[in-house]
């Protein structure tokens, strides 16, 4: 998850990674719906059907350009979680030293958001995998190889 401003410096090792791997990765972005199945089967959630955080999701993929073309002309279709502070959900908790997290979705696209939890963000972002368009994202492809890279690390 990038959280901050990246660097020259950053962007040039990013550009280094994804020059060395790109010709070795295919497409495997998951769905929406697949991340949804996902986050419920692993995550103890509560889902929220107010206006707000929905509009949330769908605005973050309709202002965004990059993300706003892999509609394909269809709309968004969000859905709005909160992680419930138990069973596998309690150790991010404890971890972030949040009081909430938050999960948008939306299901047209694949596109999630995470706010308390960048372990979360991580682990959703290795789980969705990358599309074509994805791929050709130097910053997209090394962000995720990032988070694959991780997940390994913790045994996932």
């Amino acid at each position: 998850m990038i959280a901050k401003p990246v660097s020259k410096a950053e962007l040039a090792a990013m550009k280094k990674i994804w020059m060395e791997k790109k010709d070795r990765l295919v497409p495997c972005r998951k769905t929406g719906e697949e991340i949804e199945r996902y986050l419920r089967a692993k995550y103890p959630l509560a889902e929220t059907k107010e206006e707000k955080f929905l509009n949330a999701v769908s605005s973050n993929v309709l202002e965004n350009e990059f993300e706003r073309e892999k509609l394909g002309g269809a709309l968004p279709r969000p859905k709005a979680f909160f992680l419930l502070r138990e069973g596998a959900g309690a150790p991010l908790y404890e971890k972030s030293g949040c009081e909430r997290i938050f999960v948008g979705l939306d299901l047209e696209t694949g596109f999630f958001l995470v706010e308390g939890s960048p372990d979360l963000w991580d682990e959703l972002c290795a789980f969705r995998g990358l599309d074509e368009k994805d791929l050709q994202n130097y910053v997209c492809t090394a962000v995720y190889l990032s988070c694959l890279e991780k997940q390994k690390e913790k045994g996932e």
